[in-house]
C-alpha cells in the first residue's frame, strides 16, 4: 500500500472557512456565529488552547454548530504536524479525528463532505487503511464535484485498499517451481522464450567463487552478466545453457554500427520473431564523444540470424530518440507477424507528474508499427488505460498478439510492482488491465513474466524460493490460471519451394480466417524459403473482448461509446465515429462505417456489410453470405445455409503463398478448436509448392472441388478462388485460361461437357468478383489429360481438378 506523504496540513482554519458552509442551513445560529467569529479573529491568535476550550463549550451550548466544529478539527489537524512529544502527538491526532467524526455526524455535507476526506487521509497516514478506505468511499459516493486533487487521492487510496482486499480474499492457483537446468547457484533473470518454445534466453550472473569446471576469468566465471541460451528438454526443464558468442557479451568492445568509440556495457530484455531469425534486444551503451565526458544510455538494438550465426548489433534508429532528444527504451516484445513491437520507454510523450517545467517522465509502454518498407514507425503511447503516473515495464506480448502482460506500480494491487494483463479488443485498443492475482503478486516487486505458447505455463524471476542448491535469483515456472491465459493459437512452420524443390526467394505467405475475414501475415526467410505463420483459434469457452466505454456529448446529449471513439459532423449533425471507423459516401450519402465493415456493390446498389461477410452471385443475383453461413450444393443448386454447429465446428483458414517470379499456391486448413489444447504446432513434411511463372504451364487450384456430376461451386472452393481473385488484382495485366478436368469414370462426352461447365463456373465467379472478362477464358478437357493413373481412387481424385494457365503476364 502506497502512502501519501503530507509535509504540511492543507486544512488550516482559513482553508476550512473559505470553502462555504455546504448544505447545513438548519444549523445557522446568529448568536453562535457572532461569538465564534470573535473567538476566531481575536481570542484564538492570542490564546489558542484557552480559546479552543471555550469553543468546545460553545459547541455544547448550541447543539453542534458545524462551522465551529470544523474549526476545532482543523486546529488539531494542523497542530498534529508540529514537532512534539510522540505520545502528545498521538493525542492531538486522536482529537482531530474525534472532531472530524463529530462534524461528519453533525453535517456530513459541510464544505463538500471534507470530514470524510480528512478522516480518510489521517487514518491512511496512521496505517489504518481499512478505515481510511471506508471514509474515502463515503466521500466519493456523496460528493458530486470533489476538487480534482482530492478526488485523485481519494480514488487512488480507496481502490488500493479494496483491490488489495479483493485480491487477498480470492487467491489464484500458484505453485512455483525452479526451472530445472536453468536455475543454478548463480543468478538468472530477464527470461525470454523463443515463440516456438524450443529455446530459452536469459541473463546469468555468475558469482566469483572458484568453479573447477572453468578457468578463472573465462566467460561465465568472472562475476559479470552473460546473455545465455538454453535448449528446452521438457515443459519445465531446460539444459543448463551456454553464454552466447559474438555479437553478444562483447562488453566494453566498440559497437561498429553505433559510431565513434561507443562501447557495449550490458544487455537486457530481448524478444525473437516467430521464425527465430530476428532478435531485438536492450543494450546499455557507453557513448564516448570526441570532446567532453561520456555518458550511458539504454537503447534497442537488433540482430539477424543468417548463415548459421547472428549478425552485428544494429540500433533501431527510428525508435531510439524523440524530437531529437535522447530517450530510454528497453524490454521489447513483438507480434507474431513481426509488424507490431511494444517496449518500455521514458521519453517526452511519457506520462508526467510534477510542476510545469519540473516534470518527471515515467516509464510507459509504447508501441510501433512496421511500414510497407520494413521501417518502424514513430512510437505511440499505449494510453491512459494501461499507463499511469507510476512506472510500467517488462511487457510481454504473447504469440496470439492480443494478450499483453506487464509490470506496474501505478495500478492498484498487492504492493510494489505487480503483474497485470490486458487484451486487445475488436477495435485494436487495449482494455483496462487486470491484476494477475495473489499470491503470484506479493507486497514485493514482481515483473518480467513470460508465458508459454499454449498459455498454460508462466515464467518469471524470484529470489525467495529458499532452495540452497539454487540460491539467489532463479527462473521459476508455474501453471497459469485460466482467466489470465492468452487465446489459443496454431503455429504452422514449413518451406516454400518451386516445382524443382528450390527454395522460393523473397516468398510471402498469408492466412485468411474465413470466419472473421482477418488476414494474418507470416514470416518467410528470403533465402531459405522457411516460413512460419500463427493463426488465432476460436475458444468457445471465452467471451468476446468487450471494448471499454466512454461518455461523449453528441448533439447536446451524453452518449456511451467505445473507448477511442470520436465525435465528427455529417452536415450539421454530430455523429460518433468508432475506433478505426470513418465517414464514407454510400449511394452518394455520407454515413459512418466501422473498422470491421466495408462497402460493396450488390445488384447495382452500394451496401455496407461486415468484412467477414462475402458477396456471392447465385442465379444471376448478388447475395450476402454471413460469416456463419456457407454455400452448399443442394440437388445441383447453390443454397446459403447456416454452418453446422454440432459443438465441434471447424475453423477454416485459407493459406496463400507466392514469391518473386512465381505464381501462387493455396490450401485450406481446417482446425477443430476443441482439439487445440492451448496451442497446436503444424509442421508439414511436404513444402508448399509454388510454380514458376511461365506461359501455358498448368497451375493447379488446390481444393477447388465439385460434387459428383455437379459444376456448382461450394463455399470452400469459393474461399480458394477468393485468393486467385486477389492474385489477379495484384497482377493487373495477367491473362489466364481456366482448364477443367475429370477422371475416366462415366461417359467421355458427358465428362467433357462437365469439365467445360466447371471451368465456366470458375470463370463466372472471377468475373463476378471484379476480374475483367477480357482477361479470362475457359476450356474443358474431360478425361483426356490425366496427371495420374486412373487405376486407383487416389489417382482419379487427383485427376478431378481445375487448373489455369497463364496466357500473358
Amino acid at each position: 500500500m502506497k502512502k501519501v506523504l503530507v509535509a504540511i496540513c492543507f486544512l488550516s482554519s482559513l482553508t476550512i472557512l473559505g470553502q462555504g458552509k455546504g448544505n447545513c442551513a438548519e444549523y445557522s445560529n446568529k448568536k453562535a456565529e457572532k461569538k465564534f467569529k470573535k473567538m476566531r479573529d481575536y481570542d484564538y491568535p492570542m490564546d489558542r488552547s484557552g480559546t479552543i476550550r471555550k469553543m468546545k463549550e460553545l459547541v455544547d451550548k448550541y447543539s453542534g454548530y458545524p462551522e465551529l466544529i470544523a474549526f476545532i478539527a482543523g486546529h488539531y489537524h494542523k497542530s498534529s504536524y508540529k514537532k512534539m512529544n510522540p505520545g502528545l502527538k498521538i493525542n492531538v491526532r486522536d482529537s482531530a479525528k474525534e472532531w472530524f467524526t463529530k462534524l461528519s455526524e453533525t453535517c456530513p455535507a459541510y464544505q463538500g463532505h471534507l470530514a470524510y476526506y480528512w478522516l480518510g487521509r489521517m487514518n491512511h497516514e496512521d496505517g489504518n487503511d481499512s478505515l481510511a478506505a471506508v471514509y474515502f468511499k463515503s466521500y466519493l459516493e456523496n460528493e458530486s464535484e470533489p476538487p480534482r486533487e482530492y478526488k485523485k487521492i481519494a480514488t487512488q487510496l480507496r481502490d488500493e485498499f479494496f483491490v488489495k482486499k479483493e485480491l487477498l480474499a480470492n487467491p489464484v492457483d500458484f505453485n512455483p517451481k525452479d526451472v530445472k537446468g536453468v536455475s543454478t547457484e548463480h543468478d538468472e533473470y530477464l527470461p525470454m522464450l523463443s515463440p516456438d518454445n524450443e529455446w530459452a534466453y536469459f541473463t546469468r550472473k555468475r558469482n566469483t567463487s572458484p568453479d573447477i569446471t572453468l578457468p578463472v576469468g573465462t566467460p561465465g566465471n568472472d562475476g559479470k552478466e552473460y546473455f545465455t541460451r538454453s535448449k528446452a528438454m521438457t515443459i519445465d526443464s531446460f539444459s543448463r545453457g551456454m553464454a552466447l558468442t559474438k555479437p553478444f557479451n562483447m562488453y566494453m568492445q566498440p559497437l561498429l554500427n553505433v559510431g565513434g568509440n561507443n562501447k557495449l556495457k550490458g544487455l537486457g530484455g530481448a524478444c525473437l520473431t516467430p521464425d527465430n531469425k530476428t532478435m531485438y534486444i536492450t543494450a546499455n551503451i557507453l557513448f564516448i564523444p570526441l570532446r567532453g565526458n561520456g555518458y550511458t544510455n539504454t537503447e534497442l538494438m537488433k540482430t539477424k540470424y543468417k548463415n548459421g550465426q547472428w549478425g552485428p548489433l544494429k540500433p533501431v534508429g527510428s525508435i531510439n530518440n524523440e524530437q531529437g532528444e535522447a530517450t530510454w527504451e528497453g524490454q521489447p516484445t513483438i507480434s507474431s507477424d513481426g509488424n507490431l513491437m511494444v517496449f518500455s520507454s521514458a521519453r517526452l510523450s511519457s506520462t508526467t507528474f510534477g510542476k510545469e517545467g519540473e516534470e518527471t517522465y515515467t516509464l510507459d509502454l509504447f508501441y510501433t508499427i512496421k511500414d510497407e518498407n520494413g521501417r518502424w514507425g514513430p512510437p505511440k503511447n499505449l494510453g491512459p488505460l494501461v499507463n499511469t503516473k507510476g512506472q510500467e515495464k517488462t511487457p510481454f506480448l504473447h504469440t496470439d498478439s492480443k494478450t499483453l502482460y506487464f509490470a506496474s506500480n501505478g495500478h492498484p494491487g498487492v504492493g510494489g510492482y505487480d503483474i497485470y494483463y490486458t487484451r486487445m479488443d475488436k477495435n485494436g485498443n487495449w482494455i483496462k488491465p487486470k491484476n494477475i492475482g495473489y499470491p503470484i503478486n506479493t507486497e514485493k516487486d514482481e515483473h518480467g513474466l513470460i508465458v508459454s505458447l499454449d498459455g498454460k505455463t508462466a515464467y518469471f524471476t524470484r529470489g525467495d524460493q529458499g532452495n540452497a542448491s539454487t540460491g539467489g535469483l532463479n527462473l521459476v515456472s508455474f501453471g497459469l490460471h485460466k482467466n489470465a491465459r492468452p487465446e489459443k493459437v496454431v503455429m504452422m512452420k514449413g518451406n516454400l519451394k518451386d516445382e524443382n524443390g528450390i527454395p522460393v526467394k523473397n516468398g510471402k505467405i498469408s492466412v485468411t480466417d474465413k470466419s472473421t475475414g482477418e488476414v494474418h501475415e507470416g514470416l518467410v526467410d528470403e533465402e531459405t524459403g522457411e516460413y512460419v505463420v500463427v493463426m488465432p483459434v476460436k475458444d468457445p469457452d471465452k467471451k468476446e473482448i468487450e471494448p471499454e466505454k466512454i461518455s461523449l456529448t453528441v448533439n447536446g446529449e451524453d452518449v456511451e461509446a467505445d473507448y477511442g471513439s470520436e465525435v465528427k459532423k455529417i452536415g450539421d449533425k454530430e455523429v460518433i465515429v468508432p475506433p478505426g471507423g470513418k465517414i464514407v459516401s454510400v449511394n452518394k450519402k455520407e454515413q459512418v462505417i466501422a473498422k470491421d465493415e466495408r462497402i460493396v456493390e450488390i445488384n447495382g446498389k452500394e451496401e455496407v456489410i461486415k468484412k467477414s461477410d462475402k458477396v456471392r452471385e447465385i442465379e444471376g443475383k448478388d447475395v450476402v453470405v454471413p460469416s456463419d453461413h456457407e454455400i452448399v450444393d443442394v440437388n445441383g443448386e447453390q443454397k446459403v445455409v447456416p454452418m453446422k454447429n454440432e459443438g465441434n465446428e471447424k475453423q477454416r483458414f485459407v493459406v496463400s503463398a507466392t514469391g518473386d517470379g512465381k505464381a501462387f499456391s493455396t490450401k485450406v486448413v481446417e482446425i477443430d478448436p476443441d482439439e487445440v489444447d492451448g496451442a497446436k504446432k503444424i509442421y508439414p513434411k511436404e513444402p508448399i509448392k509454388i510454380e514458376t511463372l511461365s506461359k501455358d504451364k498448368p497451375i493447379r487450384l488446390n481444393e477447388v472441388n465439385f460434387a459428383t456430376n455437379s459444376f456448382v461451386l461450394n463455399g470452400k472452393s469459393m474461399d480458394i478462388l477468393d485468393e486467385l481473385v486477389n492474385y489477379l488484382k495484384l497482377k493487373s495485366t495477367m491473362q489466364i485460361e481456366i482448364h477443367g478436368h475429370t477422371d475416366n469414370v462415366g461417359d467421355s462426352k458427358k465428362n467433357l461437357l462437365l469439365s467445360q461447365n466447371r471451368a465456366d463456373a470458375v470463370m463466372k465467379f472471377l468475373i463476378s468478383s471484379g476480374i475483367s472478362p477480357e482477361r479470362l477464358s475457359a476450356k474443358g478437357f474431360g478425361q483426356t489429360k490425366p496427371n495420374k493413373s486412373n487405376a486407383t481412387e487416389k489417382g482419379r481424385a487427383f485427376n478431378r481438378r481445375v487448373e489455369f494457365i497463364i496466357k500473358k503476364y
